[in-house]
């Protein structure tokens, strides 16, 4: 969202012709996720670190 980019948008950009990829990996559907592939290319497409889609953890 803060990219102004739709779902459909981000599918296109990371190489895929429908939305779904997307829209089934934000409510975690099926078990379905974003794989390495896809972060690294969601990355470059929002122009952001691949490390900020993994939470810090501090025991």
């Amino acid at each position: 969202m803060e990219k102004g980019l739709s779902q459909l948008q981000l599918a296109q950009s990371i190489g895929h012709k429908s939305l779904s990829i997307v829209s089934l990996a934000e409510i975690y559907h099926n078990n379905q996720h974003f794989n390495i592939e896809h972060l690294v290319k969601i990355a470059y497409v929002l122009d952001v670190n691949i490390c900020d889609f993994f939470p810090k953890y501090e025991n």
